[in-house]
């Protein structure tokens, strides 16, 4: 299995059957720690910081500044929204990051 299947599923799983990774607590925060965790681990794997990668993504996608994580960020941009709303937009938003960044795990300068 490629890292990009492993990514869909681990989208896929979190959108579906949530309870299967996250031990019995589907909290907005249990999301982002798990999916910021699966990140950091990738981020060793290729030795580069995908969490830091899709903030600056996220920052130019939105078009404002920020001094956190894209995980932290959600809610305050999107405060007004219920949390099973954050977490279908966490969610989305990943996908949209590996989808729009096909060679993320690439280093910027082979690009």
């Amino acid at each position: 299995m490629d890292v990009q299947a492993s990514i869909d599923g681990l989208i896929n799983v979190l959108k579906e059957r949530p309870l299967m990774v996250l031990n019995g607590d589907t909290s907005y925060y249990s999301y982002k720690i798990y999916i910021e965790g699966f990140l950091f681990g990738l981020s060793s794997a290729y030795n580069i910081n995908l969490i830091l990668n899709i903030t600056l993504w996220f920052r130019r996608r939105i078009k404002i500044e920020m001094d956190v994580f894209w995980t932290d960020y959600i809610p305050i941009y999107y405060k007004d929204e219920t949390e099973d709303e954050l977490k279908r937009i966490l969610l989305q938003t990943l996908s949209n990051y590996f989808e729009e960044n096909p060679e993320w795990e690439r280093p910027k300068e082979d690009k």
